[in-house]
């Protein structure tokens, strides 16, 4: 699967015309061959395509750890000896979507001079997330992969640590429409326990963020190795989860605090969800009509007197 990044640019391709996607291509093909610092620069520009469009060269260049020139050298590793150049196409991406996210951080950072540094960074980081998530154009991709599972025998979904709670949510909602869903690992379990039987018409949905995990890598791997789809959703194009997977959603989860934020990841899931109860069709809104009856039956809803 590509960054999400379709329609208009496709045109621009075919036209000859460098494109956002194709550049991101361009990095990814190239980042194992560059030197140290370079493969460094060229991995925060793939992780990080919306900063490329509105953040000046010297601060891009000090949020990746590189000098400035070091930049312009990965952007000539891949045909443009001009930094500004390479920008063009990711403005063009976003739009006005540059504009709202750069006067809404500024705002807040204005707002947290006055006190309350921390909410109002806490706030910006949420909010810029979400929009940098959702300026993707991953309405195709979603569609495809709710396709996938709702056709699948199975679709198990791993997540471990701090993705565990978004796997266990994800499962959660979707098996009211799709039974299929299975989370792993169980209590006291490993990760790929409930692997093993996975073949060619299963789908694994595989979550892990910095620091990532080896269970959750291990998982992605064995469910490629059994001839499984392996749909990522990671915080990197370059994570090893990414790697094994055949769809990738990449997700922001910057922050202030100290660990990475899960509010991108979780707004994504839950429009794959979206999906799958539209992609499922009838069958779906049986099954979840089904479920609600059944709590309903079991008075698990508190009601009112």
């Amino acid at each position: 699967m590509d960054d999400g990044v379709k329609g208009g640019e496709e045109a621009g391709e075919e036209a000859g015309e460098p494109t956002a996607r194709a550049i991101l291509d361009r990095l990814i093909a190239v980042v194992d061959t560059l030197s140290p610092q370079r493969r460094k620069a060229a991995k925060y520009l793939i992780d990080h395509p919306e900063e490329i469009a509105v953040v000046p060269l010297r601060r891009l260049a000090a949020s990746a750890g590189v000098k400035t020139s070091t930049l312009v050298r990965v952007g000539s590793a891949i045909g443009f000896p001009n930094f500004s150049q390479l920008r063009l196409p990711f403005r063009a991406r976003l739009g006005i979507g540059a504009d709202v996210i750069s006067e809404r951080a500024r705002r807040l950072e204005s707002r947290g001079r006055r006190g309350g540094g921390l909410y109002a960074g806490m706030a910006g980081a949420a909010m810029t997330n979400l929009e940098v998530m959702f300026a993707q154009d991953l309405a195709e991709p979603l569609v495809a992969v709710a396709r996938r599972m709702v056709a699948a025998r199975r679709v198990v979904v791993t997540g471990v640590g701090s993705a565990h709670a978004l796997a266990h949510q994800f499962c959660y909602v979707a098996r009211m429409a799709l039974p299929g869903v299975t989370l792993t690992p169980q209590i006291g379990g490993l990760a790929v326990d409930d692997l093993l039987d996975l073949g060619p018409g299963d789908v694994a949905l595989v979550m892990s963020f910095r620091p990532y995990r080896r269970e959750t890598i291990d998982a992605a791997r064995l469910a490629r190795a059994r001839g499984a789809g392996v749909v990522a959703v990671t915080d990197s194009r370059t994570s090893p989860v990414a790697m094994p997977a055949d769809a990738v959603f990449v997700v922001p989860t910057e922050t202030p605090q100290f660990f990475p934020s899960m509010t991108a990841a979780l707004a994504l899931l839950e429009t794959l969800v979206a999906m799958i109860v539209t992609e499922g069709g009838r069958s779906a809104v049986a099954h979840i009509e089904a479920f609600d009856r059944m709590r309903h039956d079991f008075s698990v809803w508190w009601k009112e007197d």
